[in-house]
């Protein structure tokens, strides 16, 4: 079949590259080693065209996204076409070049067609360890680039599909954990193997010549959608500041200043009026300042134009070398993002009296990092420990921020517990939201999140960067600032001392880490929102009383209901035997009434049956600590659930069969084991793919970790340190669950 260069084949092809560029994602996730790519997904791919362009972006952290553009320009004046073989990947990660920072690794790989170069792949990945002064490279104040690890120029690290076995020697002689990273970098090259793979078959499809012209509509669509939601806006100058805390070696606090100058369909952006580049690491590279940039201004502009270079065409952006955001060697930058995270802030302040429907108040601001370093106490081996954190969302024009996730340029994801505790020499304590933390508005700022590490082993070493500890995430029209951040170490201890945001510590044995991250600023006056949002807000524990009379001018009296009470929607025989009413589509309980919610979540079982099982803080708890991130810890689960041992199990598998989640059956219940098998049968899954079905199996992983796992320590009265939950669909007709305490204290 022949094709034509016409919108619907652009758009066909479009989509594949896309594809090309989320299975690359994907491959990398799966074959890689550390936690801080298999778990947080600190990563991204892109499709690049044969100039360079990038047609196709991975759905992963837009920071890194448009982080590849100056990479790959560089990159395109640094090889001639007939230097690139079919299967050579190129590695570097050099800020000074087009990079990020040392800890963020590029690859790059040509697509061939015989001897004609007809595009590139590439992928992005932050590794553990790249040598340097601190392990996993995340120790603020640190003040040369070469303090920072090894910093690699362009360089091939496989020639035509072979390992340069002299370049990974190099590499592993230099770094702490080498199986971790050199595995990791394998990983990489993996995806882009994948990608070239793909992206040829494409090719050979629709032809070099369809394919090209293809992509160069595409580029010019999106510059095309751009260029519209500018002219949309009205013209003028707008300046919005933002500051960073210090730089890790003096205390000293950081101006930054965006100024944006808007006409017609393009705008300039300049940073006059920031600060000099500082002694410590939080400098900027310019391939993430420009990120941050179009970032902020696309969301504004059309959030919803196809992702790829063609958007950047209307902007241009100058930044003053030897200022923060353009240093000049070797200033250290490994905590950049603590600085361009406030570029993002400062572009929505500016624009907020210009298109106040189009931004969202001020989020934490910051990328919380940690990186523990010591010699596990099993293998003998180093590890290193990288632990990223968001904070609170800022309050949208018409919602609440988003609680405890990351926002902006990172949008990483969470190291879960399980994870961390099966690898690594350290227990998560707590996990969980902070009260009082998302600025009031008539649409909340978000709450912050509190995560407490203990150490179980002497002469770990605890390198960190974080930021708006000093200066809170604001709020904008009329809302309230939210909390600022804070490093506590050994919490409500004699030995409790604030620590430094910035900075590399030593730990031993039973210290805590307690990681309190800033919350959100809120959005519009308090005073106007919604009084019964200000109740269920108090109810969930995401606010106090005192906040809901002092900042919303809502009283809780005394001795209001204040649980979490959500409505399960049940047959009426189930809701009479348990004394409820259904009334005009709402459910009321004792005078309360409850709010309409998503059956699947599962805590619901347990708040259904709540006064049958006596476990009156239950939904509370599961709410708060089973479906955030983590779970709340065995024993917290104990205090909150004294429950009888295997008619609870029964009733909640009986509840389970009538809120629509299918037939529960309980298989096997052995308490003194503390082993749990459920059946979960539904006829979704009989006609249900296998793809499909795996999606299932993780969903249902996911939800069912929290409610079982944590009924099971209730059960067995034992403090639980780590479970495991394995879901199986078997015969596609229904899911076997399987909860085993893997260590029992």
């Amino acid at each position: 079949m022949r094709y034509k260069a016409d919108p619907i084949t652009m758009q066909v092809i479009r989509y594949a590259m896309e594809q090309v560029a989320d299975e690359m994602g994907y491959t990398l996730v799966r074959t890689a080693r550390s936690t801080v790519i298999k778990e947080i997904k600190d990563i991204s791919c892109a499709v690049f065209d044969r100039a360079g362009n990038t047609v196709a972006q991975a759905h992963h952290a837009p920071m890194l996204l448009t982080g590849f553009e100056l990479g790959m320009r560089a990159l395109r004046q640094y090889y001639r076409d007939d230097e690139l073989e079919d299967g050579d990947i190129i590695i570097f990660n050099d800020p000074y070049g087009g990079g990020q920072h040392v800890m963020d690794l590029v690859t790059f790989a040509p697509v061939k067609r015989g001897s004609k170069l007809v595009g590139f792949v590439g992928s992005i990945a932050h590794h553990s360890d790249m040598g340097g002064a601190a392990p996993g490279g995340t120790a603020g104040g640190l003040t040369e680039i070469y303090l920072e690890g090894l910093r690699l120029p362009f360089v091939k690290l496989y020639k035509r599909g072979q390992e340069d076995r002299e370049l990974f020697g190099i590499i592993a002689n230099n770094i702490r954990v080498p199986d971790k990273t050199l595995g990791d970098i394998r990983a990489q090259a993996s995806a882009n193997f994948v990608g070239v793979r793909r992206v040829r078959e494409i090719v050979e499809k629709y032809s070099p010549a369809v394919t090209q012209k293809c992509l160069e509509l595409l580029l010019n669509v999106s510059e095309a959608r751009i260029r519209a939601g500018l002219a949309a806006l009205p013209d003028g100058d707008y300046t919005g500041e933002d500051w960073v805390d210090d730089d890790g070696v003096t205390d000293d606090p950081i101006h930054l200043q965006v100024n944006i100058h808007k006409h017609g369909d393009s705008a300039h952006i300049d940073f006059e009026g920031t600060s000099k580049q500082v002694r410590g690491n939080v400098n900027a590279p310019l391939a993430t300042v420009h990120a941050a940039v179009y970032y902020a201004l696309i969301a504004i502009a059309d959030p919803h134009a196809p992702p790829n270079s063609g958007c950047y065409r209307p902007f241009t952006i100058e930044a003053e070398p030897g200022t923060i955001v353009n240093p000049k060697m070797p200033a250290a930058v490994g905590a950049r993002t603590n600085t361009v995270q406030k570029i993002t802030e400062a572009v929505f302040r500016a624009l907020a009296p210009a298109v106040p429907e189009r931004v969202m108040a001020g989020s934490h601001g910051n990328i919380t990092n940690c990186g523990f370093s010591g010699y596990h106490p099993t293998t003998g081996k180093r590890f290193v420990y990288i632990d990223i954190q968001g904070g609170g969302a800022g309050a949208r024009p018409s919602k609440d921020g988003r609680d405890g996730q990351d926002s902006h340029l990172a949008r990483f994801k969470n190291t879960p517990v399980e994870a961390v505790e099966l690898e690594y020499p350290v227990r998560v304590e707590r996990y969980e939201f902070i009260p009082d933390s998302g600025g009031a508005g008539k649409y909340r700022g978000a709450l912050a999140v509190r995560r407490d590490i203990r150490i179980l082993i002497d002469n770990v070493s605890w390198a960190r960067y974080g930021d708006r500890q000093r200066f809170a995430p604001f709020g904008l029209f009329g809302g309230k600032d939210g909390a600022k951040g804070q490093f506590v170490l050994n919490p409500d201890t004699p030995q409790e001392r604030i620590a430094k945001s910035k900075g590399l510590d030593t730990l031993n044995a039973g210290d805590v880490v307690s990681l309190r991250l800033p919350g959100a600023g809120g959005y519009g006056d308090p005073r106007e929102r919604d009084a019964e949002a200000v109740r269920r807000d108090v109810r969930d524990g995401k606010i106090t009383p005192e906040s809901a009379q002092s900042d919303y001018g809502v009283e809780i009296g005394e001795g209001a209901n204040t649980q979490v009470r959500p409505y399960v929607h049940m047959d009426n025989s189930i809701l009479s035997e348990l004394g409820w009413d259904a009334e005009g589509g709402a459910l009321s309980y004792k005078g309360v009434r409850y709010l309409l919610i998503r059956p699947e979540t599962l805590y619901g079982i347990v708040e259904a049956a709540e006064e049958k099982l006596d476990a009156q803080r239950a939904g509370e708890l599961l709410y708060r600590g089973g479906f955030v991130g983590g779970q709340l810890s065995g024993k917290r689960y104990r205090e909150a659930l004294n429950l009888a041992p295997h008619g609870a199990v029964e009733f909640m598998c009986k509840m389970g069969g009538e809120i629509g989640w299918g037939h529960f059956e309980l298989v096997e219940f052995d308490h003194a084991a503390a082993r749990l098998v459920v059946h979960i049968h539904n006829s979704a899954f009989t006609e249900m793919p296998v793809r499909e079905s795996k999606r299932v199996e993780e969903g249902v992983c996911h939800l069912i970790r929290g409610v079982l796992g944590g009924l099971l320590a209730g059960l067995t009265g034992k403090d639980v340190i780590a479970r495991e939950v394995h879901c199986r669909a078997q015969g596609h007709d229904y899911c076997r669950v399987e909860v085993t305490d893997v260590r029992v204290a």
